[in-house]
């Protein structure tokens, strides 16, 4: 006997990113209520880290378990990006984003590995939580840096227009509104974090830049709509 069920990858996509932001935005909320953040606006005065929320109960209980189960997740959502990709690109990936997408999904599971060493109360083990959320940040901007324009071209390629500079602008306009806007965010992020009196400090930084990476993967939601994670059992066995 064979069985079947099968979960839109949008509502995935959405479950998981909202999981994430949500985990990230209350449990500042609740440090900040017991007193263990400033009141502000973290993405503007950058008055906290968003790991530094996580440092104290009662808000380490929530953060913990969303931002360690949360990203591991996020591969999942990696998987549905890959899938639509391959067949947007006709079946086969360049090495490029083969490996982007191998190295985001690396990526974030660093990130549940950074957050599972995030010091509670204390601060022996903050070089290792800052080395594998680094990992995170990196990969993703790489990534979200190529297969933006990745995707600009399959689209330019997939017209059946004359290619141009116009057509190009207008796909981009029409169709990669979200994702060219998160690039410009991540490019002006790391332009004023280099500078000697930025405009934003480190911490407003990495609050912006964590979103942005959100916002980029939840642009997908429009990609995903009629596909699904198809998990099938015969025999015992069970295949994704």
């Amino acid at each position: 006997m064979q069985t079947q069920i099968r979960i839109p990858a949008s509502a995935i996509l959405l479950a998981t990113i909202s999981w994430v932001g949500f985990t990230i935005i209350f449990s500042y909320v609740i440090s900040a209520a017991t007193g263990h953040s400033p009141i502000c606006n973290p993405f503007i005065d950058g008055c906290t880290t968003i790991s530094a929320t996580g440092m104290h109960y009662p808000a380490a209980y929530f953060y913990d378990f969303g931002l360690i189960a949360g990203p591991a997740v996020m591969s999942v959502t990696w998987l549905l990006i890959a899938g639509w990709l391959l067949k947007t690109a006709g079946g086969k990936l360049p090495k490029a984003a083969v490996i982007s997408i191998i190295a985001s999904t690396v990526g974030v599971f660093s990130l549940s590995l950074g957050e599972s060493f995030l010091p509670i109360e204390i601060h022996t083990k903050q070089i290792v939580h800052v080395a594998f959320t680094a990992i995170f940040f990196l990969t993703h901007i790489l990534s979200i840096l190529y297969l933006t324009f990745f995707i600009c071209n399959l689209k330019v390629k997939a017209s059946s227009e004359k290619i141009t500079l116009k057509l190009i602008y207008t796909i981009a306009i029409r169709e990669m509104t979200l994702k060219i806007a998160c690039i410009i965010a991540l490019v002006f992020l790391a332009i004023v974090s280099f500078q000697s009196e930025p405009i934003l400090n480190d911490k407003a930084v990495e609050w912006c830049a964590a979103f942005t990476i959100l916002i980029w993967v939840g642009s997908f939601y429009k990609n995903l709509q009629g596909y699904y994670l198809t998990v099938g059992s015969s025999d015992n066995t069970t295949t994704v």
